[in-house]
């Protein structure tokens, strides 16, 4: 049953002791273990409540690593009222039970981590700060090999690789789980791909680092999609 906003209560004892042997056997990441403990004491918690209480700095993550663990999640949209008075809506997530064939993502070795970064470049818009190592293909779609193999990783920096979890956990290929479809995503390859989250777009992500780039930028701020379209209409009137 799903929980109420306004009537909460925790998890009964079984299904808290069922999650917590889970989160040994599936061997669930730190922060996973701090989701799962707030959303069983609370009964059911919103991404907010994630970040305000647990002090969870990115909750689709935490939620992310405590799926892939084997705990099974389920969603709604409720709404809230900001600081500010706006009325916003954000995800509420309950535990629904477990999955014993599921196990979590094994850390990375310095090597495997340091090849994957090697470009030093965030595969997806160019940044080149704080590079994160992410699975090309979600986790939670593919699982991973083990021994790592370097080529289901990618370069992301931090806003990039929120923006591709964030996609993810609403793209309708979460539910088929076909692996060919993730691949085939401007978000696992982003130099050939042939979708965005399963939608006929094409999307150009891009970060200016050297300061002469930006000081044009900042004099000139073009309009980028504008001149994408012309350039391409141009070169459609030039092979003609």
């Amino acid at each position: 049953m799903t929980p109420l906003e306004d009537e909460r209560s925790g998890a009964s004892e079984q299904l808290r002791n069922e999650v917590m042997a889970q989160l040994d056997a599936g061997e669930a990441s730190k922060r996973a273990r701090v989701a799962a403990e707030m959303i069983l004491e609370r009964g059911s918690c919103t991404t907010s409540e994630l970040t305000e209480l647990a002090h969870l700095s990115h909750p689709p993550r935490a939620l992310g690593d405590l799926r892939d663990s084997g705990v099974e999640l389920d969603s709604k949209l409720v709404s809230y009222t900001d600081a500010a008075g706006n009325k916003k809506r954000q995800k509420c997530y309950w535990i629904v039970g477990t999955d014993p064939n599921k196990k979590s993502r094994r850390n990375l070795s310095k090597k495997t981590k340091d090849e994957i970064l090697s470009s030093g470049r965030c595969e997806i818009c160019g940044a080149s700060h704080r590079l994160q190592a992410d699975h090309r293909v979600p986790f939670e779609i593919a699982g991973e090999t083990y021994p790592h193999v370097v080529e289901e990783f990618m370069p992301l920096c931090p806003s990039c690789n929120r923006a591709k979890s964030m996609t993810c956990e609403n793209c309708p290929n979460r539910q088929v789980k076909d692996t060919d479809v993730c691949g085939s995503c401007m978000w696992a390859s982003p130099l050939d791909y042939r979708h965005v989250a399963t939608q006929q777009v094409r999307e150009v992500r891009a970060v200016l680092e050297d300061p002469e780039d930006i000081e044009r930028f900042d004099q000139e701020r073009p309009d980028v999609q504008k001149l994408l379209i012309r350039h391409l209409r141009r070169a459609d009137l030039d092979q003609g």
